[in-house]
């Protein structure tokens, strides 16, 4: 089953995420000039919203400034790189407006809210991508193909277990990292074997692992708008990698691909969050108020 006659799924994804944050919008009673009205150039009188957390999910943030910028073409919006540590500190500080998360704020982190806007940060999920691992030409598993949650986690801990040479990774400080180990039951923290090896972005790991016929990598359907070939075959379909490889959630199991139905319904077991959150306030006024 070829990629290609699953790339529905970037669309649907995209479609959701779009339709997501306007709900967010509304279902908070956030107006777009009120929003980004603090956030005005001084030099030139202009609202700007600034989006922090690009990096995250490059396509859908580009196609949901492009929707926005023609529904709203006074409003000049703005995004800033990084993950999702990193899109914190940015809305913290007063850098970003918008702040796009694999994960909510942690206590420790609302705290901070709280002591700059006397309030938590609002927070909301606005979809789910799957977290799909990609696999070289020379890469072999038995019949039927596919790999287990815990061969995944056992890959990112650096043991190669005989069917591949090297893992590449996006840059842990995105979250997708911790995603993935949480699902698996492995260690959050970034493995340190030489086997495994991080690149700044997702599109990154699938061009190593489509050039390193030897290796496997991990990368997030957030991003698949932005670098992925619309004829990327699923596994057996190609001689040519790189493949996806189908999971299962324990050995033994139906290995699922991720499409679009499997990874909302969970039947696929690999899965990340994207939330969007703003301030409640408009910075450290709102705390001493």
């Amino acid at each position: 089953m070829g990629f290609g006659r699953k790339s529905w799924l970037r669309y649907r994804v995209i479609i959701y995420t779009v339709v997501a944050v306007g709900v967010f919008m509304y279902r908070n009673h956030i107006d777009w000039n009120r929003l980004t009205a603090p956030f005005q150039d001084r030099q030139q009188g202009e609202p700007t919203l600034i989006l922090a957390g690009r990096d995250l999910a490059p396509g859908l943030v580009d196609i949901l400034v492009d929707h926005y910028r023609r529904d709203y073409p006074g409003l000049d919006i703005r995004t800033l790189p990084g993950g999702t540590n990193q899109a914190l500190e940015d809305l913290l500080n007063r850098r970003a407006d918008v702040a796009f998360l694999t994960r909510p704020p942690t206590p420790a982190e609302q705290d901070l809210f709280r002591q700059v806007d006397a309030d938590t940060a609002i927070v909301e999920p606005v979809g789910i991508g799957g977290i799909l691992v990609l696999a070289g030409a020379d890469v072999f598993f038995n019949d039927p193909p596919g790999m287990t949650v815990e061969h995944l986690g056992g890959l990112m801990a650096g043991d190669m277990q005989g069917v591949c040479d090297r893992f590449y990774a996006a840059d842990p400080n995105l979250g997708y990292w911790a995603a993935a180990a949480g699902l698996t039951g492995g260690d959050s923290d970034p493995s340190d074997e030489a086997a495994v090896i991080y690149l700044a972005l997702d599109r990154e790991v699938a061009r190593a692992v489509a050039n390193d016929r030897r290796a496997m990598g991990m990368v997030v359907t957030f991003d698949l708008p932005a670098f992925f070939s619309p004829t990327l075959p699923a596994w057996g379909d190609s001689t040519m990698g790189p493949v996806l490889v189908p999971m299962a959630d324990h050995p033994g199991g139906p290995a699922t691909e991720p499409t679009y139905e499997n990874v909302a319904t969970g039947a696929y077991p690999l899965f990340v969050s994207l939330f969007v959150a703003c301030r409640t306030n408009g910075g450290i006024q709102g705390g001493n108020s």
